[in-house]
C-alpha cells in the first residue's frame, strides 16, 4: 500500500485533476493503517471524506465511486474505538442506491450497524438491522446473515 500511496501522491503533483487527488488521499489512507496507524487513518479518512466529490462519472459508476470502501473503513475504524453512534452515521451513508458501487458495501455496512446497536444496548435496532441482514440471506443464498 505505502508504494502505491507514494506513486499515486508523485502523479498528482504533476496531475492536479481531484480525481488522482482523490485516489492518492484513498491510498495515503489505506497506507497509513497498514502501517499500523489506525488514529493517522483515521485522520486521514475523515479529511478525505470532509471533501466535496468532484462531478463526472468515475465517482458515480466505478468501484471507487462515492469513496465506499474508505466509507465502510472509518465506519469500522470507529466501531472499534467506541464511537458507536458516528459509527453508525458513516455506515448508514453506504446504505443507498447511488452511487453505483453502494450496494457493495451495504452487507458489512450493516454489520458495523448491528455491532454498534449491540454495544449500545439497543436491542430494537440491533433487531431492525438483524431483520434486514436476514432479508439479504433470503434474496441472496450466498450471503449468510451474521448473527
Amino acid at each position: 500500500p505505502l508504494a502505491i500511496a507514494r506513486a499515486l501522491a508523485e502523479r498528482s503533483r504533476r496531475d492536479t485533476s481531484s480525481e488522482l487527488a482523490l485516489y492518492a488521499s484513498a491510498a495515503d489512507a489505506h497506507a497509513t493503517l497498514a502501517s499500523g496507524d489506525s488514529t493517522g487513518a483515521e485522520r486521514a479518512l475523515r479529511a478525505l471524506l470532509a471533501r466535496p466529490l468532484p462531478p463526472g462519472t468515475t465517482l458515480t459508476w466505478f468501484p471507487f465511486g462515492g469513496l465506499g470502501a474508505e466509507r465502510l473503513l472509518l465506519s469500522q475504524l470507529l466501531l472499534a474505538r467506541g464511537e458507536f453512534r458516528e459509527a453508525t452515521l458513516v455506515a448508514a451513508s453506504l446504505d443507498a442506491a447511488a452511487p453505483a458501487s453502494f450496494p457493495l458495501y451495504l452487507l458489512a455496512s450493516l454489520e458495523v450497524r448491528k455491532s454498534s446497536a449491540t454495544a449500545r444496548r439497543d436491542a430494537n435496532e440491533a433487531a431492525r438491522v438483524q431483520a434486514r441482514l436476514d432479508q439479504l440471506a433470503l434474496q441472496s443464498p450466498s450471503v449468510a446473515a451474521p448473527r
